[in-house]
C-alpha cells in the first residue's frame, strides 16, 4: 500500500495534507524518515510513525452513541443538528467518514451505532437479516388486555403499510419494552398508535444482543471492541 494512502485511511489527515508531512520529514517507516508519498509499505508489518508517533492501521471504526433529544441521524443539515456534532473531539478527517447505521427520530433517545463500514450497516439494518431492536416506550394510556397477541401477528395499517410481528413486555400502565426486526418510518409509535395509545417518551435500549450501558450518559459514545460489535449481529 502506497503510504499516502496508509495515511489518509488512518485517518491522519487528506491526501494532500499527508503528502506535505511526508515532504516536511515528519513520517517515519521503521524509524527511517521516507520522503516518497508513494513509498510501498505493508501495514501488517511495518511501524510507521507520524511527528514520533507510532500510527496503527484501521481500516473501519464502529461507536455507540447514546444519542440525545433535538438531533438528527444525518452527517449534515443546514437546519438541525446532527448527532455527527457530538463527534467533535474527534480528527475532523475521520469524522467526515462515518455515517449512522440506521436512524432515530429527532425526540427519540438511545442506542444508535456510527461507522465508515457500508457492509457492516447493511448486516445490521437489512430487514432479511431480522437483527432485534428493543425499546423502552412511554405512552399516554393503558394498553389493551390482549396487545401482545396483537403485535405478535402480520400487522397491516390502513394506509397498506405492513409490520412484520413485533414482541411487547408491558412494564406497567404508561410503560413497556417494545422488540421489532425491522426500523421503518416511525414504526415504534405507529404500533402504540395502532394500539390505541400515543407516544410520550422512546429510548432505543439493545441492538441485536448489545445493550446500552447504563454508565454511558446522554450524548456521549465510545469505540465498540469486536465482541461487541459480534453481540449486536446476534440473533438469540
Amino acid at each position: 500500500m502506497r503510504l499516502d494512502k496508509y495515511l489518509t485511511i488512518c485517518n491522519i489527515g487528506s491526501r494532500k495534507e499527508v503528502k506535505t508531512l511526508i515532504k516536511d520529514k515528519k513520517v517515519k517507516v521503521n524509524h527511517v524518515v521516507q520522503i516518497n508519498y508513494d513509498f510501498d509499505v505493508n501495514e501488517k508489518i511495518d511501524q510507521i510513525e507520524v511527528n514520533d508517533i507510532c500510527i496503527s492501521y484501521k481500516e473501519y471504526y464502529y461507536y455507540l452513541l447514546n444519542k440525545p433529544k433535538g438531533y438528527i441521524c444525518a452527517t449534515s443539515d443546514s437546519h438541525q443538528k446532527t448527532i455527527m456534532e457530538l463527534f467533535s473531539d474527534l480528527n475532523q478527517h475521520l469524522v467526515d467518514k462515518l455515517f449512522p447505521v440506521g436512524r432515530l427520530d429527532m425526540d427519540t433517545e438511545g442506542m444508535i451505532i456510527v461507522t465508515n463500514d457500508g457492509m457492516f450497516s447493511h448486516q445490521l439494518t437489512s430487514p432479511n437479516h431480522h437483527v432485534k431492536k428493543v425499546y423502552l416506550v412511554e405512552y399516554d394510556k393503558k394498553l389493551p388486555d390482549d396487545a401482545k397477541v396483537q403485535l405478535a401477528k402480520q400487522i397491516v395499517l390502513k394506509d397498506g403499510t405492513i409490520y412484520q410481528p413485533s414482541y411487547i413486555e408491558i412494564i406497567d400502565e404508561n410503560h413497556a419494552y417494545l422488540t421489532i426486526t425491522e426500523g421503518q418510518f416511525h414504526q415504534v409509535k405507529r404500533l402504540i398508535c395502532y394500539l390505541g395509545a400515543n407516544v410520550t417518551y422512546l429510548k432505543r435500549i439493545r441492538i441485536g444482543n448489545l445493550t446500552l450501558p447504563n454508565h454511558l450518559e446522554t450524548g456521549k459514545y465510545y469505540e465498540l471492541n469486536e465482541k461487541e460489535l459480534l453481540k449486536l449481529l446476534e440473533k438469540e
